[in-house]
């Protein structure tokens, strides 16, 4: 089974192995030759890592069940637990954001969002065809529309088409 550093994982192995048991679900730390450093997240091996042979593995869908809470966990949170080159190789720019946020590497994101959106609500706000239009409204009005229409400009500026990936 090929699995990779930072993919989400569920035993498929034999019952009772390193008291480990079919569907405990867990997160690869590091994967190499035919085995992975496993943090188990589920089951009674939760918060333990154990050296798991990768045949004994399960990374289909099912093993994405895991819960976002193993992400939040001081004994990985500054880790990058995963190698960029091959999640982009198998799944692609957005594969990778999507595990960059999954291990908790998109915090920052937020009060970037918000600094850009305030950056370009301040502009919209004082252009002089949205102040005609936002005179008509009461002042909650005009900061929902300016907001809305900050949100909107900044998503089509920089919206990213999927066959890019």
């Amino acid at each position: 089974m090929r699995v990779h550093d930072g993919q989400i994982v569920s035993f498929a192995g034999d019952e009772g192995h390193d008291d480990l048991f079919v569907g405990d679900q867990g997160k690869v730390l590091v994967a190499e030759g035919g085995f992975a450093h496993v943090l188990w997240s589920t089951g009674s091996r939760t918060g333990d890592v154990t050296i798991t042979d990768t045949d004994s593995l399960h990374t289909g869908q099912q093993a994405l069940t895991i819960s976002g809470s193993l992400d939040d966990s001081l004994e990985v949170g500054g880790l990058v637990t995963f190698s960029s080159r091959q999640v982009v190789d198998e799944r692609g720019m957005s594969g990778l954001l999507d595990i960059m946020a999954e291990a908790g590497h998109l915090s920052g994101f937020l009060d970037i969002a918000e600094e850009a959106i305030g950056i370009v609500a301040h502009r919209i706000r004082h252009d002089s065809s949205i102040r005609a239009i936002t005179a008509e409204l009461d002042d909650d009005e005009a900061e929902v529309l300016v907001r809305t229409a900050a949100a909107a400009l900044i998503r089509d500026a920089f919206s990213v088409d999927e066959e890019e990936d």
